[in-house]
């Protein structure tokens, strides 16, 4: 087996219920709305959105690539609480090239295939549990590496959460800490 292809799901994190959670594909334009607000709505929280900016939705160039993937969870209540974006890489990029992009190029001529979890938020006045961050992460290592077959999935994180990301889904770092810049 192949050790670069650790499981995400740690057990500490399997073993804890998630039921009446609902995990969707956001295909239509209805759900993918719902997404891009919540995205918008965490990241306010956050200082890196102003409540009136962008239409009150995180809209990213890549939503336009008709392979990228946008995932949105329900808690049992019908409430949006979690919402991820797999972007897969393409002639225009991932979402971390104008930061990352030295490194991708070295990863790319090696031959990996890369693609990229963007837009990650949760609702924080709802916060599901650390279990949910698991699946879903999960599922889109799945949707990566088994269905679309690419060998790299990346993430870009701040840097007080990136040993989060190292303990719990098995990340790495591609390189040191610099700005976010956003769009």
């Amino acid at each position: 087996s192949d050790p670069s292809l650790a499981p995400l799901v740690r057990e500490e994190a399997a073993e804890r219920p998630l039921e009446g959670y609902t995990l969707l594909a956001a295909t239509d334009p209805q759900t993918k709305e719902r997404a891009y607000r919540l995205a918008h709505r965490a990241y306010c929280r956050c200082g890196h959105f102003s409540p009136g900016e962008a239409g009150g939705r995180y809209l990213l160039p890549h939503d336009q690539q008709p392979e990228t993937l946008t995932l949105l969870v329900t808690n049992p209540s019908g409430d949006d609480v979690a919402t991820a974006t797999l972007v897969y890489d393409s002639p225009a990029g991932l979402p971390c090239e104008k930061i990352f992009k030295p490194e991708l190029d070295g990863l790319r001529r090696n031959g990996r295939r890369l693609a990229e979890v963007a837009r990650l938020a949760l609702d924080a006045t709802r916060p599901p549990p650390r279990a949910l961050l698991v699946r879903l992460f999960n599922v889109l290592y799945i949707h990566a590496r088994l269905v679309r077959n690419h060998t790299d999935l990346g993430v870009e994180v701040v840097p007080h959460h990136a040993g989060y990301y190292q303990r719990l889904l098995e990340f790495e770092h591609l390189g040191p800490p610099r700005k976010w810049h956003r769009g």
